[in-house]
């Protein structure tokens, strides 16, 4: 099993996958099940704050334990458990630069209120190791979805991933459904559903050529964001505006869809296909955007089904698990910058089996 929590706080997603004992070779694979499930309004608020937090030990374990109790119904829905659960967690501080990210849900929590065993911290050893930490993704997309060779997605964060002849290429672009929904709340909106407020508007020059200036989009990749860098060096720039929400939703739109053409450039990828997951993919004023974007190079935009849209990277988390656990590298040192493909994550026990 999977587990999945997005920057952009909608939920927790699960997948539940089933891999056959020839895997390796034949790269079959089923999606039993899958589920989102929201969080409370307490645990949203929670985690808003918890870059700030100074117990970070404590609220680990609460929100592991919390995640535990989310997938119970889950679990008791289905007939067979699974063998492992393999939890991201919510990322809390995300800074490769000096060694450091810390994602919320301590695993040791979830295997003990589930009595499954359970596994974390796929980032640590990367960093470790000279990487960024992220992206992971690819990982996925080489296991699961071979058929593509190029992949966007647009959730909290957006970031891509080529697959080439000469490696993978991966890394975050820029902000993405934060930056949005930090504009729709000021409506009471969670979202813009479909992208509905951004086509009113209209794209303010201005205030899209400020969003430019950031010198991340300028750096050379492996490269990778934080939370704490869309919340402070993207959002206030569009909140603190005084033009209206509809212009400010319609250029923050135009800046992202201009940092996936600045990504196409810095990769000089053209005409390829490209693969879109996330939340993002149900934005038709954001895809409409990136389509156009990057229409000169011939480079199209394809939406899959929507168990791929939104469970990608739950699954992800699974097969990061299970490659853990027969043995094999799950990390793609070329895609976060590190020095070797390498095996990560830190496996947990349940309590009540170190009992026995």
């Amino acid at each position: 099993m999977g587990l999945m929590s997005g920057s952009s706080l909608d939920g927790l997603d699960i997948a539940l996958l089933h891999f056959p004992t020839n895997f390796y070779e034949s790269k079959s694979w089923q999606l039993i099940k899958s589920e989102t499930i929201s969080y409370s309004e307490d645990w949203i608020k929670k985690l808003k704050l918890s870059s700030k937090a100074d117990q970070y030990s404590i609220i680990d374990q609460n929100f592991g334990s919390y995640l535990g109790e989310l997938i119970s119904p889950f679990l008791k829905s289905f007939h067979r458990q699974p063998e492992l659960i393999a939890v991201h967690g919510h990322t809390m501080y995300h800074a490769p630069s000096e060694g450091i990210s810390v994602q919320l849900g301590a695993a040791q929590s979830i295997a003990n209120y589930t009595g499954i065993p359970a596994m974390d911290d796929f980032r640590t050893q990367d960093i470790i190791l000279g990487g960024q930490g992220a992206p992971i993704a690819p990982t996925v997309e080489h296991w699961l979805y071979p058929d593509h060779k190029v992949f966007l997605n647009i959730g909290g964060i957006v970031n891509i991933s080529v697959h080439g002849s000469n490696g993978i290429s991966a890394f975050d672009i820029g902000p993405g459904n934060q930056l949005l929904n930090a504009l729709s709340m000021e409506i009471g909106k969670p979202y813009d559903e479909n992208g509905a407020i951004a086509m009113q508007g209209t794209v303010i020059e201005s205030l899209l050529n400020e969003g430019k200036k950031n010198q991340f989009y300028h750096q050379a990749f492996p490269k990778s964001l934080s939370n704490q860098w869309v919340q402070e060096e993207v959002i206030p720039i569009f909140k603190n505006s005084n033009h209206t929400l509809s212009d400010r939703m319609a250029t923050a739109i135009a800046m992202i869809a201009w940092t996936l053409e600045n990504a196409l450039n810095q990769l000089n990828l053209s005409e390829k296909n490209i693969l879109i997951t996330g939340g993002g993919a149900y934005n038709n004023a954001l895809i409409k955007n990136m389509q156009s974007a990057i229409h000169s190079k011939k480079n199209h935009l394809v939406i899959p089904d929507d168990d791929t849209i939104n469970y990608k990277e739950a699954s992800l988390m699974a097969l990061m698990g299970y490659l853990n656990i027969t043995g094999s590298n799950n990390i793609f040192g070329h895609s976060t910058g590190s020095k070797i493909n390498h095996c990560a994550g830190n496996l947990c026990v349940p309590k009540s089996l170190l009992l026995l």
